[in-house]
């Protein structure tokens, strides 16, 4: 939730896009449809050596209310996006379109999440990891292994990460 700007943001993993939701007054607008940002890059992803065959558009989704920037991702996909949330609350699609930002390549995510000091976690699906991207862009593991399966819907609360 940006609460500078009283908008909601979503994804819509089906038919790609993002929804501006106006707290306010309830008035959804959607933005970047069928853009490449928010299609899939691939219709698979790969688990332990077997294709999955699912196309999913954008979907992971965080905001960072620290530094103003609202992260996306299509989980069948290699390439995290941003865009200032100054640009995208205003909801000009012209405007929004031309600040859409490649940040980084990463692992395909479902959950992300941004805490207070701008770090962005998000799920590696197919290698069972939860990652993160610091501000600086440095990409890491926090953890790994088989307990770790399609790591989705982070929260963070008293400084820990769920």
């Amino acid at each position: 939730m940006d609460k500078k700007n009283n908008k909601i943001y979503c994804t819509d993993s089906g038919r790609p896009g993002l929804i501006i939701i106006d707290i306010s007054t309830g008035k959804a607008v959607r933005v970047l449809d069928n853009h490449f940002s928010t299609k899939a890059e691939q219709p698979f992803l790969t688990f332990n050596g077997q294709k999955w065959n699912n196309t999913v558009h954008s979907d992971g989704i965080a905001f960072d209310a620290t530094n103003k920037m609202l992260y996306y991702h299509a989980l069948t996909g290699y390439s995290l996006y941003a865009i200032p949330a100054e640009i995208i609350a205003k909801g000009n699609e012209k405007d929004i379109e031309a600040a859409v930002q490649l940040v980084a390549k990463t692992a395909a995510p479902d959950g992300m999440i941004v805490d207070g000091n701008g770090t962005l976690y998000f799920a590696d699906l197919e290698n069972n990891k939860i990652m993160y991207r610091t501000i600086d862009g440095t990409i890491k593991t926090l953890t790994a292994g088989r307990a770790i399966r399609w790591a989705d819907t982070f929260s963070i609360y008293n400084n820990y990460l769920y």
